[in-house]
């Protein structure tokens, strides 16, 4: 609470000062321009004073105008919104994503309902089993959370995206990371979680360290064409002051607060996969019926939108 405080009150000194500034540059402007008026505005001496007072009085509107946007900017920035976007799919792409795994030095964890976009094509296969394998030997604590397929929620899910066959593909991204997980020995074993939940998939989360991807599904609308927002530690600048002052690492925004509760809330009641069910759901691959049958997979929505993943090496 008292950090909260220290942070209202120094973003309100700093934009009283600002509002300040623009106060005085105005008065002086008026001033000069009065001084000019006063003095002949058609005489040498009040040329020169009315341009002057004129460019000030111009400075301080344009002024005042950037200071309200600063002023926006800075809320923005202090609940931890790093980046808005419209479309996931296009905003970031593999390489991206394998970033995130890269460099995680804590914590790599995804919530979503298929989370197959890690292994679309062999090359990106290829890519994220090196990023994981290399994440979880490094101690890298990795988490990743499926919508259960057969679930009605999956299957709501999959009607919603409309052209898309969600739940086999869900199967297919289990199958794929548990090969993975088997591949490890015991102690990296621990620390890659595979689990599956039963929570109405509002949005996917990926959670690299202080960094979090929030993508908001729409209904009637395809998971990867999903808006959202890139979230982290407050950017404001009075933030980082009082941090700086407090000589304490920066904690999270509320907002940010907001998701990682989610995502925990969610991983705390989902149920880790075991070979039994995996070699279950596997059955059920092709058996939802003709409709999911005839629809496509994530890949081939992508190409049709003209998004280009690595090349498969032949």
């Amino acid at each position: 609470m008292l950090r909260g405080f220290s942070q209202r009150r120094l973003q309100r000194t700093v934009s009283q000062f600002g509002q300040l500034r623009l106060g005085v540059s105005g008065l002086i402007g008026l001033l000069l321009l009065t001084i000019g008026v006063a003095a002949d505005p058609l005489s040498g001496v009040g040329v020169v004073f009315v341009s002057l007072g004129t460019g000030a009085l111009a400075s301080t509107v344009v002024a005042a105008i950037a200071l309200e946007r600063e002023d926006f900017a800075q809320t923005v920035l202090g609940l931890g919104i790093q980046e808005v976007f419209h479309d996931r799919a296009l905003t970031f792409d593999n390489a991206f994503w394998n970033s995130l795994i890269e460099t995680a030095k804590r914590r790599f964890a995804v919530l979503g309902c298929a989370n197959h976009g890690y292994l679309r094509n062999q090359v990106i296969r290829e890519d994220t089993e090196r990023a994981v394998v290399d994440a979880v030997r490094r101690d890298v604590e990795v988490e990743i959370l499926w919508l259960d397929p057969e679930s009605h929620l999956a299957h709501l899910r999959e009607e919603s995206e409309g052209s898309r066959r969600t739940r086999d593909e869900t199967v297919e991204s289990i199958e794929f990371f548990w090969a993975i997980r088997e591949r490890l020995n015991d102690p990296e074993r621990s620390r890659l979680r595979l689990a599956e939940h039963e929570a109405m998939p509002t949005c996917g989360i990926t959670w690299s360290d202080d960094l979090i991807i929030v993508s908001h599904y729409l209904a009637q609308e395809l998971n990867l064409e999903s808006p959202g927002l890139v979230l982290g530690p407050s950017l404001s600048l009075t933030d980082r002051l009082v941090e700086r002052v407090r000589r304490s690492s920066m904690s999270l925004p509320k907002i940010t607060e907001a998701y990682v509760a989610n995502y925990r809330q969610i991983a705390s009641s989902a149920r880790p996969l075991t070979a039994e069910r995996v070699d279950h759901l596997h059955t059920r691959i092709g058996t939802w019926g003709p409709e999911s049958a005839a629809r496509k997979g994530e890949g081939e929505l992508r190409r049709e939108r003209g998004i280009h993943d690595p090349q498969e090496t032949t």
